[in-house]
């Protein structure tokens, strides 16, 4: 396994979370909650939109229903983590689950990025009977940042994915500032 230097992995984790605030925010537009690493019971799917049912839905034990799940990857993986990321999102059997390959992770191995989305595709159109799995890079994650520009955003209190929203968007402001006023 090819270790990466500390730089790149900030790098990467950077790109994973900025997707992740994206999703955040588009999820919250379209009245949705959000949770990042939603718990399967074998693993975890990156990011889910969910509706939070005020009560349990006969013979369920839970009230939140996925219905879109996301799995993020920042860069190259082999095909069996690949399949990995389908099966997640096939058992966390959500209306849609999207896969999203970050380009920009690729470090210009367009092979390798094109390799991946072909690999996905074949999986899911595989598991098709089992569920709607799609393919997303950052053309559709900005395309969908597009078609919602005009949704405003949930008033404070009315949603608690645009409230963590703005929580990490104060947060990082305070962080800028302490950083700006140390140097």
């Amino acid at each position: 396994m090819v270790k990466l230097n500390e730089e790149r992995k900030s790098l990467l984790s950077s790109m994973k979370g900025m997707t992740f605030v994206k999703l955040m925010v588009s999820g919250a537009k379209l009245g949705f909650e959000t949770e990042k690493e939603w718990k399967t019971k074998t693993g975890r799917v990156d990011y889910v939109w969910f509706l939070d049912l005020p009560f349990n839905l006969s013979q369920r034990k839970f009230k939140r229903i996925p219905i879109v799940g996301f799995e993020v990857e920042t860069g190259f993986r082999t095909r069996k983590h690949l399949k990995g990321n389908i099966l997640n999102l096939l058992e966390l059997s959500p209306a849609i689950g999207i896969v999203v390959l970050l380009e920009k992770g690729f470090k210009g191995r367009k092979d390798q990025f094109k390799g991946c989305i072909k690999a996905v595709k074949t999986y899911a159109e595989r598991f098709e009977a089992l569920g709607d799995i799609l393919v997303w890079s950052e053309t559709e994650l900005e395309e969908l940042k597009e078609k919602l520009k005009d949704i405003p955003e949930p008033k404070e209190g009315v949603n608690r994915s645009m409230d963590e929203v703005r929580r990490i968007f104060v947060d990082y402001k305070k962080e800028q500032s302490a950083s700006t006023q140390k140097t």
